[in-house]
């Protein structure tokens, strides 16, 4: 025999949301949504792009530098750029965070705001980007560890 349930389509609605949220935020352990696993960075004056290059491309200083220049007249449509990092492959670490992401610097964090709203889900080099915020500490350490791999969307 089969079960028949009806539901309301607010019900329905909730489910797709619920299921979002998990396709949107992969965890192994599950979604936790009351603990920091779920966290991320909150809006600060520098600005992660992710899946910009491929490790690759950063081999070779031209293009490394062709993607500097890229980023930064992208970038400065939205104001001040202090700095531009791309982390680069370093065969002495034992973990290379950040490969493939851009770490912009701006003035205020409004304009990294502003260029997060714009520059996210648009294409770079055939590239759906992504972004999220980074801390000012971490990135004039050099930290390119984000906090998570759960972005803003």
């Amino acid at each position: 025999s089969c079960l028949h349930v009806q539901t309301s389509s607010s019900k329905i609605s909730t489910l797709i949301k619920v299921l979002r949220l998990f396709t949107y935020f992969p965890n192994k352990k599950g979604l936790d949504l009351l603990n920091s696993e779920f966290y991320v960075e909150p809006p600060s004056e520098v600005l992660v792009l992710k899946n910009i290059c491929y490790h690759e491309e950063l081999l070779v200083d031209e293009e490394y530098t062709e993607i500097v220049k890229d980023m930064e007249i992208e970038a400065s449509k939205f104001g001040t750029v202090i700095k531009i990092k791309i982390p680069r492959f370093d065969p002495k670490s034992k973990e290379n965070f950040g490969l493939g992401n851009v770490y912009i610097r701006f003035a205020n964090v409004n304009q990294s705001k502003n260029a997060r709203r714009d520059l996210v889900k648009r294409l770079f080099r055939k590239r759906i980007v992504e972004a999220c915020y980074h801390g000012l500490g971490k990135f004039l350490s050099d930290d390119f560890q984000l906090r998570s791999n759960y972005m803003y969307h």
